[in-house]
């Protein structure tokens, strides 16, 4: 994902985290294979490097990685800022356990100028000063629709 946001805004400094050594090595030759220079790679936990970078401001964050309740609503919380300035926050495997159903919950509840978004697998937040609500959209996907219980279902062809 790194290397499509980097090639697509080359304007854009991307910074991308990976807890394991041999995943960041190979993340590193690819984007010098694809001539990537606007991405810093870090190799250690996502909780250290947002802790070691505490003043930096993101605009777009994608959260992976803890699936603890605590872990991912810690780091969102890292991330977040409050309402006070355009940001995109996407958090996967939000329906992962009913500890990332508690968070993505808790989540929601903390938000200010803000649209969430649950896809079922991943949550979107956007956040906008402008707005001056909250709202919850939700999409269901279509194995859950009931429509898909084989009322409408297509006719066979012979």
């Amino acid at each position: 994902g790194s290397a499509y946001l980097a090639s697509g805004y080359p304007n854009a400094q991307v910074d991308t985290v990976e807890g394991d050594p041999s995943l960041h090595n190979i993340a590193c030759a690819m984007f010098s294979r694809l001539g990537l220079p606007n991405i810093s790679a870090y190799n250690m936990a996502f909780t250290d490097f947002l802790r070691k970078h505490k003043t930096k401001t993101y605009d777009l964050v994608f959260i992976d990685g803890d699936h603890s309740e605590e872990g991912t609503v810690r780091n969102f919380n890292a991330v977040y800022t409050g309402g006070n300035s355009k940001q995109i926050i996407v958090i996967d495997d939000i329906s992962w356990s009913s500890g990332m159903m508690q968070a993505w919950e808790k989540i929601k509840s903390q938000l200010n100028n803000a649209i969430s978004i649950d896809i079922y697998k991943i949550g979107i937040i956007l956040v906008d000063p402008k707005l001056h609500s909250v709202q919850h959209l939700y999409y269901i996907p279509w194995k859950y629709k009931p429509w898909n219980i084989g009322l409408f279902a297509p006719r066979a062809t012979n």
